[in-house]
Protein backbone atom coordinates (compact mmCIF):
# COMPACT_ATOMS: atom_id res chain seq x y z
CA UNK A 1 0.00 0.00 0.00
CA UNK A 2 1.27 3.45 -0.88
CA UNK A 3 0.04 6.72 0.68
CA UNK A 4 0.21 9.61 -1.78
CA UNK A 5 -0.05 13.00 -0.10
CA UNK A 6 -2.79 15.09 -1.73
CA UNK A 7 -3.16 18.26 0.37
CA UNK A 8 -3.24 19.69 3.88
CA UNK A 9 -5.85 22.01 5.37
CA UNK A 10 -6.14 24.11 8.51
CA UNK A 11 -9.64 24.50 9.94
CA UNK A 12 -11.48 24.85 13.24
CA UNK A 13 -13.86 22.42 14.91
CA UNK A 14 -17.28 23.64 16.05
CA UNK A 15 -15.88 24.11 19.55
CA UNK A 16 -13.05 26.30 18.21
CA UNK A 17 -10.25 23.71 18.41
CA UNK A 18 -7.73 24.04 15.58
CA UNK A 19 -7.63 21.15 13.12
CA UNK A 20 -4.63 20.26 10.95
CA UNK A 21 -5.95 17.85 8.32
CA UNK A 22 -3.82 15.83 5.88
CA UNK A 23 -5.49 14.07 2.95
CA UNK A 24 -3.98 11.10 1.13
CA UNK A 25 -4.80 8.84 -1.79
CA UNK A 26 -4.12 5.19 -1.01
CA UNK A 27 -2.87 3.08 -3.92
CA UNK A 28 -2.66 -0.70 -3.49
CA UNK A 29 0.73 -1.99 -4.65
CA UNK A 30 -0.44 -5.57 -5.14
CA UNK A 31 -3.57 -4.63 -7.07
CA UNK A 32 -2.88 -1.89 -9.61
CA UNK A 33 -5.75 0.49 -10.08
CA UNK A 34 -7.36 0.03 -6.63
CA UNK A 35 -7.64 3.36 -4.81
CA UNK A 36 -8.77 4.55 -1.38
CA UNK A 37 -8.40 7.61 0.85
CA UNK A 38 -6.91 8.46 4.24
CA UNK A 39 -7.38 11.50 6.48
CA UNK A 40 -5.14 12.33 9.43
CA UNK A 41 -5.89 15.05 11.99
CA UNK A 42 -2.36 15.86 13.15
CA UNK A 43 -3.19 17.64 16.44
CA UNK A 44 -5.05 14.65 17.91
CA UNK A 45 -3.48 11.86 15.86
CA UNK A 46 -6.93 10.66 14.81
CA UNK A 47 -7.01 9.01 11.41
CA UNK A 48 -9.44 7.15 9.17
CA UNK A 49 -9.00 5.12 6.00
CA UNK A 50 -11.32 3.78 3.34
CA UNK A 51 -9.89 1.13 1.02
CA UNK A 52 -10.79 -0.13 -2.48
CA UNK A 53 -13.27 2.62 -3.34
CA UNK A 54 -12.65 2.78 -7.09
CA UNK A 55 -10.41 1.58 -9.90
CA UNK A 56 -10.47 4.97 -11.64
CA UNK A 57 -7.75 7.47 -10.75
CA UNK A 58 -9.86 10.49 -11.76
CA UNK A 59 -12.72 9.38 -9.46
CA UNK A 60 -10.48 9.09 -6.39
CA UNK A 61 -8.99 12.51 -7.18
CA UNK A 62 -12.50 13.98 -7.36
CA UNK A 63 -13.39 12.40 -4.01
CA UNK A 64 -10.27 13.53 -2.14
CA UNK A 65 -10.69 17.04 -3.60
CA UNK A 66 -14.27 17.13 -2.29
CA UNK A 67 -13.14 15.83 1.12
CA UNK A 68 -10.43 18.47 1.43
CA UNK A 69 -12.56 21.32 0.08
CA UNK A 70 -15.17 20.57 2.76
CA UNK A 71 -12.58 19.92 5.52
CA UNK A 72 -13.96 16.44 6.22
CA UNK A 73 -12.49 15.03 9.44
CA UNK A 74 -11.53 11.41 10.15
CA UNK A 75 -14.68 10.99 12.27
CA UNK A 76 -16.91 11.80 9.27
CA UNK A 77 -15.00 10.01 6.51
CA UNK A 78 -17.06 6.81 6.40
CA UNK A 79 -20.39 8.70 6.27
CA UNK A 80 -19.20 10.86 3.39
CA UNK A 81 -17.78 7.85 1.51
CA UNK A 82 -21.05 5.94 1.97
CA UNK A 83 -22.96 8.84 0.40
CA UNK A 84 -20.37 9.12 -2.42
CA UNK A 85 -20.68 5.43 -3.33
Amino acid sequence: MQDISYTSKLAHAEDGRPLALDYYIIANDGEPGRYGVKIIEKNSGEQAMAFDLTTKAHRICELVEKLSRNCVTPACLMDVVADWL
